[in-house]
C-alpha cells in the first residue's frame, strides 16, 4: 500500500475464495462512459475533478464498454452456485481505480446502481495499477488506459485495452475471443512475419505443423475442460463462447472439417489448443 490509496471491500456481495477464483480487474473508465469527467480532469486537474465527482455522487454513470461482459460473468457466477452452491472456482470482480476515495464514491453508487457484483473498490489515487495486479492474482486486467494495459503486460498481467464504443455486446452469454498468435501462443510466428514476410510464414507453420507451438501469458486463464465452461455446460445452459482470432487475416485459408487435411497454420493452432487443454467452440483463420 502506498500514500493515498484505499480499498474498500464490499460488504453486500459475497467475497470470493481468492485461491481458485479467477480474479478479473477492471477499471471504472472500462465499466462506465467517464469520457467528459476525464477530459475535465485533464483540462481542470484533480481538485474539480473530484468535486464534480462529489457534486453528482447519487447521479449514476452511463453504461460504459465493459458493464456487459461484467453482467455476462456474474450470470456465469449465478449459474454454477445454482448447480453447486458450494462451488468456488467462480469468477471474482474487482475495480481498480485511480480515482481517490472521494472521487470514487459515485463509481461505487454507480456499480450499486446496476446491480454489479464487484467485490473490491481499489482506490489508487492516480499510483500506477499494474504494481498491484499480481498481488491481486490478477488473471485479467481490463483498462481504458493504454498506459497502464501496457504496464501490466510488461509485468506479464494479461492484460486488454478497452475502448468506448456505442454498440455494446449482449449480457447474456459469456463471449471471449483471443488471439492467438502473442497472447495465447507465443510471438514465434509474429517474429518470422515481422522478419522475413507472409510466405516465409507458411513454410515456416508448414514444416512445424505437428509441433505445438509455445504458451504465452494467457496460459493462466483457465480454459481447460476442468474450468466453469465444463461446469456451465452441466449446468444444461450453453458453454460460454471462446474464439480463437489468427494473426494474418489477408491470407484466405481454405476451410476444412477434416484436421488432417488443414494447412499448417491451421492444424497447428489446433494442435497447440489441445497441447494446452484449452477447449475452444471455433478458430477463426
Amino acid at each position: 500500500m502506498e500514500a493515498g490509496d484505499q480499498i474498500i471491500v464490499n460488504t453486500e456481495v459475497t467475497q470470493k475464495d481468492s485461491a481458485q477464483a479467477v480474479t478479473i480487474a477492471v477499471s471504472s473508465r472500462a465499466i462506465f462512459d467517464l469520457e467528459e469527467e476525464h477530459e475535465l480532469f485533464l483540462a481542470e486537474g484533480m481538485g474539480n475533478y473530484t468535486s464534480h465527482q462529489i457534486a453528482h455522487e447519487n447521479e449514476p454513470l452511463a453504461e460504459g464498454t465493459a458493464l456487459p461482459f461484467i453482467r455476462a460473468v456474474q450470470m456465469v457466477n449465478e449459474k454454477l452456485l445454482e448447480n453447486n452452491p458450494e462451488e468456488k472456482q467462480l469468477f471474482d470482480i474487482i475495480l481498480v481505480s485511480n480515482n481517490n476515495a472521494q472521487s470514487g464514491l459515485r463509481i461505487i453508487n454507480s456499480i450499486k446502481h446496476y446491480g454489479l457484483h464487484i467485490t473490491r473498490f481499489c482506490f489508487l489515487n492516480g499510483i500506477d495499477p499494474s504494481k498491484y495486479l499480481q498481488s491481486y492474482n490478477v488473471k485479467l486486467f481490463l483498462s481504458a488506459n493504454e498506459s497502464a494495459v501496457c504496464s501490466a503486460l510488461k509485468r506479464g498481467i494479461p492484460a486488454a485495452l478497452v475502448i468506448q464504443q456505442d454498440v455494446q455486446t449482449a449480457a447474456e452469454q459469456l463471449r471471449v475471443v483471443f488471439d492467438g498468435d502473442c497472447v495465447l501462443f507465443s510471438d514465434e510466428s509474429e517474429n518470422v512475419y515481422r522478419e522475413k514476410g507472409l510466405d516465409e510464414v507458411i513454410k515456416y507453420e508448414k514444416d512445424r505443423e505437428h509441433i505445438p507451438i509455445g504458451e504465452n501469458s494467457f496460459d493462466e486463464v483457465p480454459l481447460d475442460p476442468e474450468s466453469p465452461e465444463r461446469q456451465w455446460e452441466e449446468c444444461g445452459g450453453p458453454a460460454p463462447r471462446k474464439q480463437v482470432q489468427d494473426r494474418f487475416p489477408e491470407y484466405q485459408w481454405p476451410n476444412s472439417r477434416n484436421p488432417e487435411k488443414l494447412p499448417g497454420r491451421e492444424y497447428r493452432r489446433q494442435l497447440s489448443a489441445g497441447h494446452l487443454a484449452i477447449c475452444f467452440c471455433r478458430f477463426v483463420f
